[in-house]
């Protein structure tokens, strides 16, 4: 056939564009969620934060002296955090406001530059875990008796200064041995609710997936390694790590508009002060499973 009014023919917009944005593959940032934080002041970038030492008591016979030892001395420790900042900067052209609206603008382009800084926040903070001296290392594939065995080593580590809570922080990997080990035990997997939130399939966010033995797990990529094996680790929240932040000051965005020596373009500048620490290196305990 010939001369048929096609599609062609028209005058149209180049490209319809999808209501719908995919996601960045990108992980969730939840660093924030799982350490004590602190406010950086403003007359100085740098934080002292104390931990209690202790005295140990004797006996002593009748009628005989007491004699000064290293039993008698009082001696704290502390973490010394000073601020680092974190810097992010982008430009955008004014074709690209102009003519790009719905998905080029400072709103969503600033909220994605902040979760960049908390991705590096927690970047900062499991490279720590190659750190802790308590170390569980598996024979392969991560196991629930390494999560038991990392979770004695910190009680039993802090003794009487356990807060009670639990954080483990897995790879994706040895989150699902966890589950295919949990399927195959015994069917009293199935009708424990502790062990069936692990075996459930819940979309990455700041909080846990589900809790094994009191430990609150945090399924996360970007872990430090050595020789084959990814550093993960399990830590008292409360004890193990400190940081940081600038809360009273925040997140910082400063826009330069175009000018004719920079391709007319905006340019946004994002930045924040934090640092993370190992404070008390008992607190917590690296397990060293298959990448």
């Amino acid at each position: 056939m010939a001369f048929e009014t096609e599609f062609g023919n028209f005058v149209t917009e180049g490209n319809a564009v999808s209501a719908v944005m995919g996601p960045a593959f990108v992980s969730k940032a939840f660093g924030m969620n799982v350490i004590r934080t602190e406010n950086f002041p403003d007359n100085t970038n740098t934080i002292k934060v104390p931990y209690s030492g202790s005295f140990t008591a004797e006996i002593v016979l009748e009628s005989a002296n007491y004699t000064p030892s290293a039993n008698s001395e009082m001696s704290d420790g502390s973490a010394t955090i000073t601020a680092e900042k974190s810097v992010h900067s982008f430009n955008i052209t004014v074709e690209a406001l102009r003519f790009a609206q719905r998905s080029a603008d400072f709103v969503r382009l600033t909220n994605e530059a902040a979760a960049a800084h908390a991705r590096l926040f927690d970047s900062k903070l499991k490279a720590l875990f190659s750190g802790l001296s308590q170390v569980v290392t598996a024979t392969a594939g991560l196991t629930k008796d390494n999560l038991l065995d990392a979770r004695y080593l910190v009680e039993s580590g802090m003794d009487g200064g356990f807060s009670g809570k639990l954080a483990g922080v897995i790879g994706y990997k040895g989150h699902n041995e966890i589950r295919k080990e949990l399927t195959s035990i015994t069917a009293s997997a199935f009708s424990n609710m502790e062990l069936l939130s692990l075996l459930q399939l819940k979309a990455p966010s700041v909080n846990p997936v589900g809790e094994f033995a009191g430990i609150e797990i945090f399924p996360t990529s970007g872990l430090p390694t050595t020789g084959g094996d990814n550093v993960q680790a399990v830590f008292d929240p409360l004890n193990c790590f400190y940081a940081g932040v600038d809360m009273e000051r925040g997140f910082h965005v400063e826009i330069h508009n175009p000018r004719k020596d920079n391709g007319l373009t905006y340019e946004v500048t994002t930045y924040t002060f934090f640092k993370v620490v190992e404070w008390r290196d008992a607190a917590g305990a690296a397990v060293r499973s298959d990448t």
